[in-house]
């Protein structure tokens, strides 16, 4: 699996595998290729550098997000595991 970030944030299997991310996912994703484990506080940071630009629902939309992101990464046979009291931890790459 190869992750793009440019021009858009794109992850690529060997041959035709081409998986479109959000700019959220992507951010998301690179947070977790660059730590293998991330806690839910450096994450909400990632997300939302400015907290004025935070969503009221902040939680709700970074579990979808993270939702989306196991769907995709399903194809690549990676998954993100859920550390009980920390956050989440990349699994498969």
């Amino acid at each position: 699996m190869k992750l793009c970030i440019w021009p858009i944030y794109e992850l690529r299997g060997y041959g035709w595998l081409s998986v479109p991310l959000t700019d959220q996912e992507g951010r998301m994703m690179l947070a977790l290729l660059a730590h293998r484990e991330i806690s839910e506080k450096i994450l909400t940071e990632i997300l939302w550098p400015q907290v004025f630009y935070m969503p009221d629902c902040w939680a709700d939309s970074m579990s979808d997000c993270m939702k989306r992101l196991r769907r995709k990464l399903a194809w690549f046979n990676v998954t993100i595991v859920n550390r009980h009291s920390f956050g989440w931890h990349l699994e498969g790459v």
